[in-house]
């Protein structure tokens, strides 16, 4: 798969990983210079095989040489053992930890997505590739240390041995090493292409996964279970076809490693050695120098090609899961800048007299050219309670979820106290219980205090959770508070699920309260309950409420009437119904208090 220009243009993943060792050397220096030490302590060993093979054969061998030659190995040895230990223990306790943060960026940098870029991904993709991310880079640099600069440093203490014993091996040695090279580049291009293809197919199918199982009712409830496995099925066969061209790839670049070194190198030493020998241009010294050097060197290279082909797959993993997730941008730049800033607290918007839409226009960004919100002016003052109404695709949620900050606008303003409503906020301006309310899979009490970032006293969240008729329900669990609710909240109904948001909601204490049909799932008696205790929750707030149903307008102060992405209709209840217009066609469309679209 070849990359567009576009792409890399905006390919990152480089500048992003080099930023990490910019921002990380000082820690991760010594690991890599303990690995260094330890494998030139053992590159430099068949110098002195050598010498004490030419030693020994000698009529008379100088036993003092010779003892010091086996001194220097026993030294060597040790120094190898010595440094490759602290290499491990420094592995475990400095650069493992350091790497961790790359874990942390990623996560920061995610959260930073803007709404239209999570909605557009598939949350099992977007985990697998942070975990691939992660894993890859992780991999990368580690055995980077463990694995290859060892065989790296090797080569050139090799062909420096062999120049002091025979400079025609060490000139047969380097051009191998350039013919290998050379041949590995051209068949990693090959195994990179492939890695990115199946590096996104991998991804992909991941992302399938995740949302089969997410669906895990549906798919019992539809019995579509072999359609899901038939679907699964596939995915698995598209992903094998991209495996086998990988893994064919890789099986070319090791047939060319084994061309040039199996044969290649040794057919072509064994005939120059023979020849070097029975001319006498090579002593008994340089033969067991030479060999031990071939028999060192050929280890090296096979393992560095292999590792050189491993890391090529990664790295190439790495990029296109890094490219996905953070197209165009240096998130560990970005993330080191930012720690280096002066960290301002975030202060809660002051909300003294109205919040207003002032000729707002938007576009969702896949359909720019269609309108969904058209000249919006709307005005909503400390303390009303204004319901939104209208039939689906009106636009009514999309006004909401700019107010929430999931979409950036371009044309008109959103402004709190006649000042642009900034984003970061946001948060601690508003308490926001959706229709469909989706949990962590935690325990009901860390749901509840998330409205406090888990802060929350558990008086607080009883009380919380009274006030939302949801205390009666949770006593009634095995585990109570500590219940886990299972995945998205799963192990509870919806009204449940609902009731834990509501909760939440009173937890917070904003001054804004959002809700879209916020009790659209319980039944009537506890609607009535918790209508209740919501208006009281509104006495001393700001109310904004989608309502699908409409007697879950009979307190608000105005109500607003969408159509096509424009404000039709304002005023309270009994103005609209007389009017005869827009809003009295959708009172009278309604079945069981529900509009009918």
């Amino acid at each position: 798969m070849k990359e567009s220009k576009k792409q890399k243009k905006n390919d990152q993943s480089i500048k992003a990983m080099l930023s990490f060792l910019k921002y990380n050397w000082k820690p991760l220096l010594p690991t890599y210079l303990a690995s260094f030490l330890a494998n030139i302590s053992i590159a430099v060993l068949p110098y002195f095989v050598g010498r004490i093979a030419g030693l020994v054969s000698e009529a008379n061998v100088d036993y003092g040489q010779l003892k010091i030659l086996l001194i220097i190995m026993v030294a060597l040895n040790l120094v190898h053992s010595l440094t490759w230990r602290v290499y491990g223990l420094l592995e475990v306790f400095v650069q493992t930890p350091v790497l961790y943060k790359v874990r942390d960026i990623t996560q920061k940098y995610v959260w930073g997505f803007k709404y239209e870029e999570f909605v557009q991904r598939p949350s099992g993709k977007v985990a697998s590739a942070l975990d691939e991310v992660y894993a890859k880079l992780m991999t990368i640099f580690i055995d980077f240390g463990e694995e290859d600069i060892d065989k790296l440093v090797r080569f050139p203490v090799f062909i420096g041995i062999l120049f002091l014993s025979t400079k025609e091996n060490a000139v047969l040695f380097s051009v191998f090493l350039i013919i290998l090279v050379i041949t590995s580049y051209f068949s990693l291009k090959r195994v990179k292409s492939t890695a990115n293809i199946h590096s996104d197919m991998k991804s992909t199918v991941a992302g399938r996964q995740f949302d089969s199982i997410s669906n895990f009712v549906n798919v019992k409830s539809f019995n579509s279970e072999s359609v899901e496995l038939r679907s699964l099925s596939k995915d698995s066969s598209s992903m094998l076809k991209t495996s086998t061209k990988r893994n064919f790839a890789d099986e070319i670049y090791w047939a060319s490693a084994d061309l040039v070194i199996r044969w290649g190198l040794w057919i072509s030493f064994a005939v120059l050695n023979l020849w070097l020998y029975s001319n006498g241009n090579l002593s008994v010294v340089g033969i067991v120098t030479a060999v031990t050097v071939l028999q060192q060197f050929t280890n090296s290279i096979w393992e560095i090609s292999g590792r050189i082909q491993h890391i090529a797959t990664d790295f190439s993993e790495y990029k296109q899961n890094y490219n996905y997730l953070f197209p165009g941008r240096n998130v560990v730049k970005e993330y080191y800048q930012d720690l280096n800033k002066p960290k301002l607290k975030v202060q809660k918007p002051i909300f003294d007299s109205s919040i207003s839409f002032n000729n707002l226009n938007f576009a969702y960004p896949d359909r720019d050219d269609t309108k969904v919100l058209k000249n919006i002016n709307l005005t909503i003052n400390k303390n009303e309670k204004v319901g939104i109404v209208g039939k689906s695709g009106s636009g009514k949620t999309t006004l909401i979820k700019l107010l929430l900050g999931f979409y950036d606008y371009e044309d008109g303003a959103i402004q709190v106290d006649g000042k642009p409503l900034k984003k970061e906020s946001l948060g601690l301006l508003n308490s926001y219980v959706p229709q469909d309310t989706t949990l962590f899979q935690q325990s009901i009490a860390y749901n509840i205090a998330y409205a406090k970032n888990g802060k929350a006293t558990k008086k607080e969240i009883i009380a919380a959770a009274k006030k939302a008729h949801a205390h009666e329900f949770i006593n009634s669990l095995p585990d109570k508070y500590e219940t886990l609710v299972g995945e998205r909240g799963i192990k509870l109904s919806l009204g449940q699920r609902q009731r834990i948001a509501i909760a939440r909601a009173f937890l917070k204490h904003s001054d804004l309260l959002i809700l879209d049909e916020a009790t659209s799932a319980l039944d009537s008696k506890t609607e009535k309950l918790v209508q209740d205790s919501l208006e009281k929750l509104w006495k001393d707030k700001t109310v904004v409420a989608i309502a699908h149903r409409l007697s879950t307008l009979n307190n608000v102060n105005r109500i607003i009437v969408m159509d096509a992405g424009r404000i039709v209709e304002s005023g309270t209840k009994a103005e609209l119904l007389s009017q005869n217009g827009i809003f009295t066609d959708l009172w009278k469309h309604q079945k069981d208090g529900l509009i009918i679209d």
